[in-house]
C-alpha cells in the first residue's frame, strides 16, 4: 500500500473560504453589535439593611440551633416490644449472655409469665448437647 501524507500535497481542497479582510474586521463588527448598558456601582457601605438583616438572621438561626439541640439530646427509650424484637432477631446473641445480663427480679417475672412444663424442659436438654456435671 502506498503511504499517504496529507502535508505533502493537498488532494481535498476545504469549501470553506474566508471573504478578504474578514477578520481584520470582526472584532469591530461584534463590539457595534453589542449593547452596552451602563451599570450602577452601590458601594458596600451604602447597603446597610442587607448586613443588618443577614446579621439578624444569623442571631435568629444560632439562637434556634440552642433549642433544637437540647430538644434532640433527650434519650427515647424504646417500648417492651422493641427491645424483645430486637433481642429476638439479633442472631449473634446467645440465651446464655441473655441471662447473664439479667438480674433476679427480671428472671422471676419471666417465669412467671412463661408457663413450661417439666417434660419440655426435659426434652430441650435431651435434644441439646448440654452437660449439667462438666
Amino acid at each position: 500500500m502506498k503511504d499517504f501524507k496529507l502535508d505533502s500535497r493537498p488532494n481535498i481542497k476545504s469549501g470553506f473560504i474566508a471573504p478578504d479582510a474578514y477578520f481584520e474586521s470582526l472584532a469591530d463588527r461584534v463590539m457595534l453589535n453589542l449593547s452596552l448598558k451602563e451599570v450602577k456601582v452601590v458601594p458596600l457601605y451604602k447597603r446597610r439593611p442587607v448586613w443588618v438583616t443577614s446579621a439578624a438572621a444569623a442571631f435568629v438561626l444560632s439562637f434556634s440551633l440552642l433549642f433544637i439541640e437540647k430538644e434532640a439530646s433527650a434519650p427515647v427509650m424504646p417500648d417492651a416490644k422493641a427491645i424483645e424484637d430486637y433481642l429476638v432477631y439479633q442472631s449473634d446473641i446467645s440465651s446464655y449472655e441473655l441471662q447473664k445480663n439479667l438480674d433476679k427480679q427480671d428472671l422471676n417475672e419471666l417465669q412467671k409469665s412463661i408457663n413450661v412444663s417439666p417434660e419440655a424442659i426435659e426434652e430441650y436438654l435431651s435434644n441439646e448437647d448440654v452437660y449439667l456435671y462438666e
